[in-house]
C-alpha cells in the first residue's frame, strides 16, 4: 500500500515551503468561494470568523471547522461544490494529479482528508 503524502510528493518537481502553498490556498478558497457568489462568500467567512476565531487564510489547518462552517452557510450541496473548487484549484496550482471524483456528496472527511494530505507535503 502506498503512503498518500509519499506519492503526491513524488508528483511534484519541487519541495513546497509553507508560504508558497498559504499563497496558493488562498487563490483556492477565493476560486472556491466565488462559485456561491460574493453575499455568501462573505457570510461563510464572517461564520468561520466569528465562530472559530480563525482567519480564512488559516482554514487549510482546520479543514473540519471550514467544511462545517459551509455546510451550515450553504447546505450539503453548496459546500461540495466550493471544496471540490478549492481542491481543483490546489491540485491544478501545485501540479498534482487531481483525485478530485473521490470527493463526493455528503462526505466531508474525503474534503477533509485530501486537504490534510496537501498540508502534509509542506516543507517547514
Amino acid at each position: 500500500m502506498t503512503n498518500p503524502r509519499t506519492e503526491l510528493l513524488s508528483n511534484r518537481a519541487s519541495p513546497l515551503i509553507e508560504s508558497e502553498f498559504r499563497a496558493m490556498y488562498m487563490v483556492a478558497l477565493e476560486n472556491g468561494l466565488a462559485s456561491v457568489g460574493k453575499h455568501l462568500s462573505r457570510v461563510a467567512v464572517d461564520f468561520i470568523t466569528r465562530k472559530y476565531g480563525i482567519a480564512p487564510n488559516e482554514t487549510y489547518r482546520s479543514p473540519a471547522f471550514l467544511s462545517e462552517s459551509l455546510k451550515k452557510i450553504l447546505g450539503s450541496m453548496g459546500a461540495v461544490l466550493v471544496e471540490t473548487r478549492i481542491l481543483a484549484s490546489l491540485y491544478s496550482q501545485m501540479e498534482i494529479a487531481s483525485p478530485i471524483p473521490s470527493v463526493r456528496a455528503g462526505h466531508p472527511e474525503d474534503f477533509e482528508k485530501s486537504l490534510t494530505e496537501l498540508v502534509g507535503i509542506i516543507t517547514y
